[in-house]
This record gives structure tokens, sequence and C-alpha cells, in this order.
């Protein structure tokens, strides 16, 4: 709760309990790890470091067995707060050495044999540390250990869920191989370095479906990946690990190209892809904190749509997309994509909550894909032809645009199915879902469960919710698209994602389906209908749904209040006389824009428009 006074008071007493009792003695080092990293954050670097060096002094004793962990577990901490410190500063490289030599020292208390778990945490800090300091030949010797001692440990594990668990907290001996072998020079090693991290995407989607393995179902080759481009496609692939983002760009007939971290400036005394790291850390962190707390302020306020434009995420969110594009270093791809219309971007990690595609020139065609594979899987489905629709809308009763939204996106599909907001149960919807649709449109809220996955879900009626979990019982194959609109993919956790992200998208994928269309945080309800009632009237005009949905965003983006004015009238004409509930609604709102000048563009701002994504099958 940041009361971190109080918890260092805390702290002493726990100490002082633990110096008088003597079979209690050597459990001090628990208070003190504690009480340092307290005052780390409320009085900074150098009170912590002389607390746990106190601790070291004057409580601990390396060569006792019963003091092993403590000194392992102090030592540990005074490395990453060395390191931490170390990241801060303009020049870091005396403090990184620092933090060298505390991980070496926790090491040799931390056994493998003793604490194999503890022994690999350190471990990982340790190779990130040598890397950051140039030093590549220990880096490497330490990172095939740690593997080989993650093996052994995987091996003597009986329990599958474990197994995935230890995996994936310590899925950096994997990605700092990726980087290894990326940063080689050498072609072979790089072509080798993507197809490790495809591999790692299609393993974590795999635990989630069908439980542990060590192994991939299927080895993609850079040759297969090959199959998804042409003359007019180009994919971006990144990869990020605890030392450094790797951006692969792969072209048609073209061996990859791995783009190098662009230098700022001269003044750095450390490699620039670890300050690239470090800005995007920094950033999305601020990112992640600035939603947090926005919703928190949005779920309190009466007046949510005057606050919205005041709060900081919102105001700042140009200039921060625009920081993000020089972080990726956009920049340098573009040169890259300049003679081409389609664009996929396979996101790793955070990067998947972001909305990357506003970083580039808007005229292109994105799909998102998890990975490479779900690509080429898609290319083989078979849709169904009969242009019906199974419609949910806003089940929550929170939005008010979703009644509109899904009666007229209904009236566009013959046949449809709307379900009315009571009537959306879980088992209802299974139901519906488990039909021959066309598409499945929902206008309503989900979250991502960023330590359950599979406990993702859509919320339903009566609190009821769809897990990622149902989605995989579900045989979804022929249906072409799946609307989540006005959902948001769980922005609200201040948790890195360590390893893959597996969510509600790929679950529909792994469902059968071939494309979904999603939102990367809880959008205005109003932009949001007005963009997919626009998107559905293009798919209806025989445009794919990546076409349809940039042109669709492009107008929203660029719409003024007199364009919208004749476009809400259109609506209204093609409504039909047993549709009249939702007709004063849409006059009401004609009413209003009456009143706001001609020429201005309502949903020009990011906020509106940029959460849109389409996942699935390419262009």
């Amino acid at each position: 709760m940041s009361n971190y006074a109080q918890a260092i008071k805390a702290y002493d007493e726990a100490i002082n309990c633990a110096t008088q009792i003597k079979k209690l003695y050597y459990y001090c080092w628990r208070p003190f790890n504690n009480r340092g990293w307290a005052l780390f954050k409320c009085s900074g670097y150098t009170a912590a470091i002389l607390n746990w060096n106190k601790a070291l002094r004057d409580y601990l004793q390396p060569d006792k067995a019963l003091h092993k962990e403590g000194c392992g577990v102090i030592h540990h901490s005074k490395g990453k707060a060395h390191y931490i410190y170390g990241s801060q500063q303009n020049n870091p490289l005396s403090y990184w050495r620092e933090a060298k030599k505390s991980y070496e020292s926790a090491l040799a208390s931390l056994t493998f044999g003793l604490f194999p778990e503890q022994h690999l945490e350190v471990l990982q800090d340790l190779i990130r540390v040598c890397r950051n300091l140039g030093q590549n030949q220990v880096a490497s010797e330490l990172l095939h250990t740690g593997s080989d001692l993650l093996e052994r440990l995987l091996q003597e594990i009986t329990f599958n869920d474990k197994k995935i668990q230890l995996a994936q907290r310590f899925a950096s001996f994997n990605q700092l191989r990726v980087d290894e072998l990326a940063e080689s020079g050498n072609l072979q090693e790089q072509i080798q370095a993507l197809q490790l991290a495809e591999e790692r995407k299609n393993i974590c989607l795999f635990w989630l479906r069908d439980g542990w393995t060590d192994k991939a179902s299927c080895s993609l080759k850079y040759e297969d990946i090959q199959h998804l481009l042409d003359d007019q496609t180009v994919i971006v692939y990144w990869h990020i690990s605890p030392a450094a983002i790797s951006t692969f760009i792969l072209k048609h007939n073209h061996p990859p190209i791995v783009l190098s971290a662009k230098a700022k400036s001269s003044n750095f005394a450390y490699p620039a892809k670890i300050k690239q790291l470090q800005e995007f850390e920094t950033w999305m962190s601020a990112w992640k904190n600035d939603y947090q707390n926005y919703r928190q302020q949005c779920l309190r306020k009466d007046n949510v749509r005057s606050f919205k434009t005041k709060a900081k995420w919102f105001k700042e969110m140009p200039m921060r997309l625009k920081q993000l594009s020089e972080i990726l270093n956009v920049e340098a791809i573009i040169p890259y994509i300049s003679n081409i219309t389609n664009l996929i971007l396979i996101p790793h990690r955070d990067l998947h909550l972001l909305p990357i595609h506003a970083c580039f020139p808007e005229e292109l065609t994105v799909v998102y894909l998890p990975s490479a594979q779900i690509g080429l899987n898609l290319q083989h489905l078979t849709t169904n032809e009969n242009n019906s629709i199974f419609s949910i809308d806003n089940p929550r009763s929170d939005l008010n645009f979703a009644i509109i939204e899904s009666t007229i996106v209904s009236l566009l599909y013959p046949g449809s199915e709307k379900f009315k907001t009571q009537l959306a149960t879980r088992e209802s919807v299974i139901h519906g879902l488990n039909q021959q649709l066309s598409c499945f449109h929902f206008a309503g809220h989900a979250y991502h469960n960023s330590n359950y996955p599979k406990k993702s879900a859509l919320e339903l009626a009566n609190r009821e919710v769809l897990t990622l979990e149902d989605l995989f019982t579900i045989e979804l194959c022929g249906c072409s698209l799946v609307c989540l609109s006005a959902c948001e993919t769980g922005l609200t956790s201040k948790h890195d994602l360590l390893d893959e992200y597996v969510g509600l998208v790929s679950g529909f994928l792994a469902a059968g389906t071939s494309r979904v269309i999603s939102t990367l945080w809880a959008i205005h309800s109003e932009a949001a209908a007005l963009l997919m009632i626009d998107f559905h009237l293009r798919r209806q005009m025989g445009k794919s749904e990546p076409y349809a949905l940039a042109e669709a965003v492009r107008w929203l983006k660029n719409v003024t209040v007199k364009e919208l004015s004749i476009w809400y009238k259109h609506i209204l004409s093609k409504l039909p006389d047993n549709e009249l509930s939702i007709r004063p609604f849409l006059e009401t709102e004609l009413d209003k824009l009456s009143l706001k000048k001609g020429d201005d563009k309502l949903y020009e701002h990011p906020y509106y428009w940029a959460a849109f994504t389409v996942t699935g099958r390419t262009c």
C-alpha cells in the first residue's frame, strides 16, 4: 500500500523478535530483505544497500548451512538494487559491475542442489547484466548452463501444471538465446533465432489447449513462413527478452532482416539495444499505470465523457504513440514497406496490448497474427457462405450505443439471430456459437487474466462469463469473422507479460474462426457503434475484413459533423418499420449534431479508433 514508514517499523519489530529467540535468529534475513526494498522505495538506493550490508555483516554467516538461503537472497536483492539504480544513471556500468558481483555471491549460497528455483532466478539476472556489460562470451556460457539446469529441473517434476509454470517463469533462458542468435550477424543463426521465437509462441498456445509439452507440435521453417508473403506483403516480427527488443522484417523471397536499435546519442556508455529496452519498459509502465488510473476514475465519475478528455492517459495518447514509434524505430522499418499494401504484425509479450498499427502509415492494410504458424493454419480454412450473424448486445447494460450497433448490424445479414441482453447466458451463447455461423458479433466487455489466461472471458448476462477455456471446447469451423466490439484485453494489470501472450483472440482463432476484430481498451460506445456499423456496411459490399476495417477507421478518424449527419440520415432512411424502437434514439443523436460545427472532426483523437485491430487470416 506504499505505507513504507509503517512497513519499516513492522520489519524492525520482526527483526527484534527474531534476534531475541535463538531458534528464530537465522530467520531475521526475511524482514531485513523486505526492509531493504521498503527503504529503496522511500529513502533510496544507498539506504537499502546499507540495510542489506548490515544484515550480511552482523546477522548472517555464509559458512553456516542455515544461513545459506538468507545470504543468497540478500545478495540477490543487492544485485537487483544495483542494476535498477544503475539503469537510471547516464553511465550505469559501475553499478552493473557491482550487480554482477552480488549475483555471483548469491549463486554461491543459493546452489542449484538446495535452492533450484532461486538459483535459476539469480542466473537469469546475472546473464542479463553480463550481456549489458558486453561480456557476451560469459553470458553465453551461463545461458547454456541455465538452460541445462532448467531442463533437469523440469524432468524432475511430475506435475504438468508446475512444469508449465516453471517454463514460463524462466522463459528468459529461451528469450536470451534468441537474442544471442539474432545478434550474431550470421544469416543462418538469425533464421534460427526467428524459428526459435516462433516455436515458443506455438508451445505457449499448445500448453493452454492441451497441457504440457516441451516441444512444438511442428517445427516451422523460414521457407514455410514465406507462404504468408507476396510482393505486396511484409511481416514485422518482434521478440522481447530481458536484454533486448529484436525486430525481424520478413519480405517475399528475401532472407530475414534483423533491425538494429538506433543510437540516439553518442553519450551512452552502453549498447543502444539496452537503452531501447529501458525506454520501452519505462514507457509501458507509465501507459499501464495511467490507463489503470483512468479506468478506476471512469468508474467513479458521474460525467464520464467530460472526465475522459481531461484524463492524463487520454490527453497524452497522441504524444505517447509518437514516442512508441520512436522507441520501436518505425522510421527505420518504413523503407522496407514503402511499396507494399499489406502489413502483418506479429508482436511479443506486452506489445500484444498496444496499438502498434497506429505507428504506421494509415494507407496500409494491417493484420495481426499471434504467430506465423497460426497464419499458415488459417490459410486452409473454408468459411460458411450463408451470410448469417449471431449478435449479442451489451450483457452488462452499460453501453448506450450497443443496442443500436447490434440492431443495425443484424439488419445487414439475412436470417441473423440477435440475443437480447438478458438472454445472453453462457449456455445460450455456447449453443449459438456451435451453429453454422458466418459471423459472431459481440458488443460488450471482456477481460484478460494475466495470471490464469484460461480464465480470460467475455462478460455475459447474469454475471456469467464465456472463458478462453470454454472456447477450446467450441468448434467455430466455417465462421469467417468474430467481432468483439467495445471490449478490452486487460491493460488494467500492472504486471508485465513474462512469456507469450495468449488471450481471447487466440482462443477464437484456435476454435476455427478466420479473423477476429477486437479492441485494446474500453472504447467509447458511440465511436465503436459507428465504426462497427460502417465496417459491416463495407464488408457487405464484398470487401475483405482487413480492408473494410482500414477504410472504416479512416472514415471515423476523418468524418466531419456535417458528413456524420448525412450518415445518420442515411441509416434512418434504411430502417424498417419494425425497428421503430431505435429510431428516436438515432433522431436525438442527429439533433445533437446540429448544435456542433459542421467541419469539426469528433473522432480524430486516436482513443476513438486506434484500439481496433484485426487478427487472423491475412489479405
